[in-house]
């Protein structure tokens, strides 16, 4: 019988709930790091879980936008930007998002 192997994630949730637990055990300033420790692996954690963003060159459709070059297709690259700011702050700050988007 295989034992259960626990991902990258598995391992990271367990790490952050170790960690928040001692938030009420240590003096300020370490209370501080803790915190700070905390969001990074819970940041880690998020990104392994995350789905990959396409491969796009976002300096390049800055570039076009500034220019005009997709101002026939607005709604399409209003989607695609609006689609990538959501699915970088899923990782970064989920708690930001409004509820129809954090699906």
């Amino acid at each position: 019988m295989r034992h259960h192997r626990p991902d990258a994630p598995e391992l990271l949730r367990t790490v952050a709930t170790y960690l928040n637990g001692l938030k009420d055990r240590v003096e300020d300033g370490d209370r501080y790091n803790l915190i700070v420790c905390e969001h990074i692996v819970t940041l880690v954690m998020r990104e392994l879980e995350a789905e990959p963003l396409a491969d796009v060159d976002e300096a390049a459709l800055v570039v076009a936008i500034r220019s005009g070059g997709r101002d026939d297709d607005w709604a399409k690259t209003f989607n695609e930007v609006l689609g990538r700011t959501i699915a970088r702050l899923k990782v970064v700050r989920p708690e930001h998002l409004t509820p129809e988007h954090r699906s």
